[in-house]
């Protein structure tokens, strides 16, 4: 549910967890059976009313989500709870300062958006009075939480089961991380893809690790790094048998049924020949976007509305096929060529003008479908280093958007300088080379299905498959990836 977008709010910046991962990576495997992420966290007040006070607090379930935010000591009026830079909601505070929100998953109040990793303020309109980062690093110093995740097998592994939990109390954090029922032996367990540590197996199947931020106990490891959100692989070697990200998987909130919304937008008749057109998309990772066409117009540049306000300009340009031209905007853009999507375009007005000439004027409104062609996914998971160079780092990225274009890339750094093999199903598929990037040895292979320069034709489809950075032989990462 967005709202209105905020009027130059100053919302914090804040380091976005940005990790998609299948659910399910093994089908015998139950990959959230008890897992369940619980947070809370004072806002920290900006300055512009001093007597503000409030916290939020939440709680994550594969099925059932909850979110509340409540504050006291502000003005009454109405306020906008904003989302890394998104309006996502608005309450009011009544005469004795104070107001709630209480959202949930599936309720007619409902929580569609995700917080965690994100800046979080609470806005008047013009000025943020209460922020926070939301279980993540820059948190508030008495924020708490608590994740546990059953880290689902592989198709490598047929029997077992892993876990990992993360405790944070005010600053002191804990990371634990347990197999059991596997063969004895040393495994490895990977966040982000580096390796920080080895479970030791014994003759009962069990092992566990645990990390503390501060401790004086011998059996517990320095925790260094944050592992929110960040991929666990328990491996042995290159063969990872565990692997899943830290963070609850919570139905509505990060994952979502992939629908589009297509329709029209009425001409007013001034170009009888000129037709306009929007669609709204949620995919399955419950990311959004937004784009309105416009064609067989004149050339240049036109106004976009969406409920009255200016969102951007659509640049109409012929190639020789006739002109159009086409306004994008996505709920996480990292795309310079697309908007953020910071409002709710559904059941609002839209208007397409040229200075006072108003060409185009409608509703956006209709019933979502299911997608007309393929559904858009986004896997990307840290490369296991097999260990010929420990300091080694790579990833794998697999993309597949709606009109079945599929985009699979790999990167690899800190590696030595030369040229490496990508294998993936058994098959060398490529070369490129590790050079030196400012000081940094750096490289990485791109393949797509609809190649632009420095692309390899995407000929092959890597799902299911191991794919594999080797040189002369000899394997350097490798990764299998999910097979849907």
């Amino acid at each position: 549910m967005r709202k209105n977008p905020t009027s130059n709010a100053a919302v914090l910046g804040g380091a976005m967890l940005a990790v998609t991962l299948l659910t399910t990576l093994g089908a015998s495997d139950t990959a959230h059976a008890g897992a369940v992420a619980k947070m809370r966290s004072s806002l920290t007040n900006t300055g512009v009313d001093a007597d503000a006070k409030g916290n939020i607090r939440g709680v994550f379930r594969t099925k059932k989500s909850r979110l509340q935010i409540a504050v006291s000591g502000l003005a009454p009026g109405s306020y906008s709870l904003v989302v890394g830079g998104i309006v996502e909601d608005s309450f009011s505070v009544d005469t004795n300062g104070s107001g709630k929100l209480d959202l949930k998953t599936g309720d007619d109040t409902p929580l569609d958006f995700d917080p965690r990793g994100e800046a979080v303020s609470i806005n008047d309109g013009i000025d943020d009075i209460l922020t926070t980062v939301f279980s993540a690093a820059g948190e508030s110093a008495d924020a708490t939480s608590s994740i546990r995740v059953v880290l689902p097998r592989t198709a490598d592994a047929s029997a077992g089961k892993a876990s990992a939990r993360f405790e944070n109390k005010r600053g002191k954090q804990k990371f634990k991380v347990e197999v059991e029922g596997v063969a004895a032996g040393v495994y490895d367990v990977l966040v982000g893809g580096t390796a920080r540590a080895a479970v030791t197996v014994g003759a009962m199947g069990e092992g566990e690790i645990e990390f503390a931020s501060s401790s004086d106990d011998a059996d517990k490891l320095p925790l260094d790094f944050d592992p929110r959100g960040q991929i666990i692989d328990v491996a042995q070697g290159a063969v990872v048998l565990f692997s899943g990200a830290l963070q609850v998987t919570a139905t509505g909130v990060d994952t979502c049924t992939a629908e589009e919304t297509n329709a029209a937008v009425a001409s007013t008749g001034l170009d009888a020949d000129a037709s306009a057109s929007a669609r709204y998309r949620t995919r399955n990772d419950c990311e959004k976007d937004f784009s309105v066409e416009i064609e067989d117009i004149a050339v240049g540049s036109y106004d976009l509305f969406v409920a009255g306000q200016l969102r951007g300009q659509i640049v109409v340009t012929d190639d020789g096929t006739g002109p159009k031209g086409e306004l994008e905007f996505e709920s996480s853009s990292d795309d310079a060529g697309k908007l953020l999507l910071s409002f709710d375009p559904r059941g609002q007005a839209i208007e397409i003008t040229q200075g006072s000439a108003v060409f185009f004027s409608g509703t956006f409104d209709g019933t979502a479908q299911p997608p007309t062609t393929c559904v858009d996914t986004n896997v990307e998971l840290p490369l296991a280093n097999s260990g010929v160079d420990s300091n080694g780092k790579g990833k794998v990225r697999y993309r597949l958007d709606d009109t079945c274009d599929a985009d699979l890339r790999v990167e690899i750094e800190d590696v030595a300088l030369g040229t490496y093999e990508l294998w993936a199903g058994g098959e060398l598929r490529g070369t490129f080379d590790v050079i030196d990037v400012a000081g940094e040895n750096q490289g990485e292979i791109e393949f797509e299905t609809s190649p632009s320069a420095g692309q390899l034709p995407l000929t092959f489809d890597p799902r299911g498959q191991n794919v594999e950075v080797q040189q002369g032989g000899v394997v350097f990462f490798s990764r299998a990836l999910p097979a849907s």
